[in-house]
């Protein structure tokens, strides 16, 4: 699964509260051209390039319900945003208390008429499977569940439903999720920080122990098929990484096979997260956050 455009969504911009702004980036910016020389000197902050963001595509607000006071006349409620679709363009939003909306960048249509998840959630773990399949998991709560594209008792054969999964077995309701991926057209990778690694079948629904060692990765991996391997970030610094997960069995847990040095920033910056998006043909975005001596 591949993406044509980086979407970016941003809450705070220009140093003021603002409703979610979705950001659409061309790729094609972020690479030297084709047959053109790359320069063989150290990445560092010196050779940094400040870029313009584009425009706004589109804004989204917190969702709100009438409020219980005068003081309080309506409650805002936060979103979550998950992206799937072949090329990553379909953007679900999720309140946490699960009223959902559901956003084609492609065509720029919105639908708001969208049943409702499940349950509300926190802090999702978000693994899109195929080409119009999302599941989704709680990092700190045994919830699953999966937006799927077809027919219900109830719907056409053209809608989308929610549809409740059976919990992840970890062995303590307690246990968080510290990496996934997916492996092959169906198998959905879960590792904890204690309790080893899981995986359910999106055909049977139903869950197995994998082994009780973990992926080598932070977050969620990708699969890159060009190189049937899997990248991700290490757990301990965030450096990029790359595993084979077919040779995997329950005494053989996975192993980094090549790790990557990433770019030297100041010292006064503060890293608090990074994102990993596979574009096709070998090549990623790798966003990093920072918090900067000026915000």
């Amino acid at each position: 699964m591949s993406s044509r455009f980086v979407n970016l969504l941003v809450k705070r911009m220009n140093g003021r509260e603002a409703p979610f702004s979705l950001l659409r980036i061309n790729p094609a910016n972020l690479f030297y051209p084709t047959g053109s020389p790359v320069p063989r000197h150290q990445v560092g902050v010196e050779s940094m390039e400040d870029v313009p963001l584009p425009p706004s595509t589109i804004s989204f607000e917190c969702p709100a319900t009438p409020g219980i006071s005068h003081d309080l006349p309506y409650q805002h409620y936060p979103l979550n945003f998950m992206a799937f679709g072949r090329n990553r363009d379909k953007i679900v939003g999720v309140d946490s208390i699960a009223r959902t909306f559901l956003y084609d960048a492609a065509s720029r249509c919105i639908r708001t008429s969208m049943p409702e998840m499940p349950h509300g959630v926190t802090k999702p773990v978000c693994v899109p499977v195929g080409d119009n399949g999302i599941f989704v998991m709680s990092a700190t709560r045994p919830q699953f569940a999966a937006l799927l594209h077809g027919p219900s008792a109830n719907s056409s054969p053209s809608s989308r439903r929610w549809q409740s999964l059976p919990q992840p077995p970890f062995p303590s309701r307690s246990s968080q999720i510290s990496a996934y991926t997916v492996v092959g057209d169906s198998q959905i990778w879960v590792s904890t920080f204690s309790a080893g690694t899981y995986t359910f079948d999106a055909e049977s629904d139903a869950w197995s122990k994998a082994g009780d060692w973990a992926l080598p990765f932070r977050g969620r991996a990708e699969h890159v098929p060009e190189h049937n391997l899997w990248f991700g970030f290490t757990g301990n610094d965030e450096h990029l990484c790359a595993s084979d997960l077919t040779a995997v069995s329950t005494a053989r847990p996975p192993v980094p096979l090549q790790l990557w040095r990433d770019l030297v920033w100041p010292e006064d910056w503060k890293f608090r997260t990074t994102h990993l998006l596979p574009l096709g043909s070998g090549k990623f975005c790798i966003a990093r956050f920072f918090l900067t001596s000026e915000e």
